[in-house]
């Protein structure tokens, strides 16, 4: 009788794993997660991917939770133009990015709140967050990489400019410092192709050793319509780059924002932590 109720609890143990480990399948897809991947890289729009994950549940009888969740935005596609809001909500809560800086700039007709992707405080959570992705973008080729590319450098007027003269004294120099670049362009956004198009104007950083495509190697830091700009416009975004990318430099969270005010709240919360084990320097 001992060992017949042995075997009925083992049984009940299997039975019971069993139950937990299908749970967990229902909640869970592949699927889900490609298409999540393919909207945020831009691949697909949010009404393919909910088209997709509606046909999947379609054909089948238990689908995962995630996938349910895609084919339910849009009110199940019937306002497709909803998709993209409620994919933008559904996903949210999985990025570790760090939120942008919410900043009143001016324009032509006065003050607007903008949101700007501060490169410090990007650099860092890239790093802390997504190591194996930052060492791709920014430092694939390591330690050795970055000495080969000082040394073949070394020559260049830049480096003999007072910024660069001071990072060169910093001991670990040629084998941590990350040069980086940064990228602006006016692209059409709306009207594209007719005589009254719209122009935007969008400023990214980048590494100079990257080895990925620009959409994996670009980091948007700010755009905005040309033709809303006034004069003070880009004299504001710029010293607030400027003095991010000094952030960068230094090696540490600053303790004042750009215009040199005590209690300065970060945007991503992260307090005055150290950098990586790289950095601009």
């Amino acid at each position: 009788m001992a060992e017949s109720s042995t075997k009925r609890q083992r049984v009940g143990q299997r039975q019971r794993l069993l139950a937990v480990s299908t749970d967990e399948a229902l909640q869970t897809s592949k699927l889900a997660t490609y298409l999540e991947e393919q909207w945020s890289w831009g691949y697909m729009s949010a009404q393919t991917c909910q088209k997709i994950a509606a046909l999947a549940v379609f054909d089948m009888e238990a689908a995962p939770l995630s996938l349910r969740k895609i084919s339910a935005i849009g009110t199940c596609g019937s306002h497709s133009q909803n998709c993209h809001r409620d994919f933008l909500a559904l996903v949210a809560t999985k990025t570790k990015i760090c939120k942008p800086l919410q900043e009143k700039v001016p324009f032509k007709d006065g003050l607007y709140l903008q949101s700007i992707m501060l490169p410090h405080e990007l650099f860092h959570c890239m790093w802390k967050e997504y190591k194996e992705y930052f060492i791709h973008a920014l430092a694939p080729g390591g330690s050795n990489r970055l000495v080969s590319f000082w040394k073949s450098f070394e020559k260049h007027p830049c480096m003999q400019s007072g910024a660069m003269t001071a990072i060169r004294q910093h001991r670990s120099y040629p084998h941590r410092c990350l040069p980086v670049g940064m990228h602006g362009d006016a692209v059409p956004t709306t009207g594209v192709g007719k005589i009254w198009a719209k122009m935007q104007l969008c400023f990214s950083w980048f590494c100079l050793l990257r080895r990925k495509g620009s959409k994996a190697s670009n980091f948007l830091i700010w755009s905005g319509f040309e033709t809303l700009m006034s004069k003070s416009t880009l004299d504001h975004l710029f010293k607030i780059l400027v003095w991010s990318f000094g952030c960068m430099a230094s090696g540490k969270f600053p303790s004042k924002d750009w215009n040199g005010n005590e209690h300065f709240t970060f945007a991503s919360g992260l307090g005055k932590l150290l950098f990586s084990d790289f950095g601009i320097f």
